[in-house]
């Protein structure tokens, strides 16, 4: 079956390519929360896709409404949260963090 985790994953993965688009090539986004249920199992091999339409967006937190389906129909759906960020300085935090 469809893992939980690899449904998420392309949801989130929706939502990133939604902003992507419409950032300057010095930003990228980082997810910060989602909320989502899995409502329904998808065999192994079948076909899933993921879209995320933008419900809002405040300063630099963009707010969206995720979606997974199979090829019979809806399987999961939910909110995401991502927060707009400076690449260069999010990466440098992050391996800072790693050097403690």
């Amino acid at each position: 079956m469809f893992s939980t985790p690899y449904m998420i994953a392309i949801m989130e993965q929706a939502a990133c390519k939604c902003l992507s688009d419409c950032l300057e090539d010095t930003l990228t986004s980082v997810g910060t929360a989602i909320s989502v249920n899995h409502t329904a199992a998808s065999p192994i091999g079948m076909e899933i896709t993921a879209s995320a339409t933008i419900d809002s967006v405040f300063g630099r937190k963009a707010e969206f409404t995720v979606t997974a389906s199979d090829t019979t129909g809806e399987i999961g759906k939910g909110k995401h949260t991502r927060i707009i960020v400076e690449a260069e300085r999010f990466l440098k935090k992050a391996e800072e963090r790693g050097k403690i």
